[in-house]
């Protein structure tokens, strides 16, 4: 299995938002792509759970519950989400998440790819061209 720190470096090649959050989502790390869709320095972020700040009045609690559902059984999901950025501009983001542990930690690990969706109402999948990428993590992290 991938170290926490392995997928850091992932994220750093990663043209997508990534964000790796620990077994509680509070941000261990986000990548450079991550700080440019949501307008929020790493320093800002990390020690944080972004869906906590990154929510704002069309946020849909529903999926928020889902997402919290998935992360406690440690499964992976993708789904929609209405986030607010540092300016308070809301955008669509689809989110695919797969749960890791880090064999040299023995913590649970969770890394975020996001990407803001063009059209609303498309399937997630098709829209942002997450395939390759999954694909990879999903090896990576033994899936």
């Amino acid at each position: 299995m991938p170290s926490a720190r392995e997928f850091s470096r992932i994220g750093e090649f990663s043209t997508f938002p990534l964000a790796v959050l620990d077994s509680k989502a509070h941000a261990t790390y986000v990548n450079e792509a991550f700080e440019e869709l949501c307008g929020y320095m790493g320093g800002e972020i990390v020690g944080r759970n972004p869906w906590t700040f990154l929510r704002g009045e069309t946020t849909s609690q529903t999926t928020l519950d889902f997402m919290k559902s998935k992360m406690g059984k440690h499964l992976p999901f993708e789904t929609s989400l209405v986030q607010y950025g540092k300016n308070t501009r809301p955008f669509w983001t689809g989110l695919y998440v797969v749960p890791f542990h880090d064999d040299s930690t023995g913590e649970h690990f969770y890394a975020s790819l996001q990407r803001e969706l063009r059209r609303v109402g498309e399937p997630v999948m098709a829209n942002l061209g997450f395939s390759g990428q999954v694909g990879e993590m999903l090896a990576l992290a033994g899936k």
